[in-house]
């Protein structure tokens, strides 16, 4: 199960983390980024509730389709470019949240990679025993 990927928050995070199915979290850094102006990326629009009628969800996919071709365009537009950070291309595997954590909070924010706010707080209260 991912916690975070490279295509959140419009393709702006740059750590891949996940749950391996080894054990353990296992943190991939990209060695690149999408250069566009964060200012022109789409607001997303919000879901549609489960029970919303169909045409409800009809309206909501085109509006979706619409965003994403914005979204697809500016990176395209952009392109890629190298973060030149000290971890691009890093890979490792933690054995808990905490030293993960601390690696995110002491090694790759100070270094400039791009973590969504809500990164810290979901793996502070991730529980790796969940697929036991």
């Amino acid at each position: 199960m991912a916690i975070c990927r490279w295509s959140d928050e419009n393709f702006t995070c740059d750590l891949y983390i996940y749950h391996h199915v080894h054990g353990g979290l296992q943190l991939d850094v990209a060695g690149n980024r999408y250069a566009y102006d964060r200012s022109k990326a789409p607001r997303w629009a919000e879901t549609p509730s489960l029970d919303a009628d169909d045409s409800v969800w009809a309206a909501w996919s085109e509006i979706y389709a619409q965003q994403r071709a914005q979204l697809r365009k500016l990176m395209e537009e952009g392109g890629l470019e190298p973060i030149n950070g000290p971890y691009d291309g890093h890979h490792e595997n933690f054995e808990d949240p905490e030293s993960l954590i601390e690696f995110i909070e002491k090694e790759l924010i100070p270094a400039g990679y791009e973590v969504p706010r809500w990164v810290i707080p979901t793996l502070k209260k991730y529980d790796m025993h969940q697929f036991d």
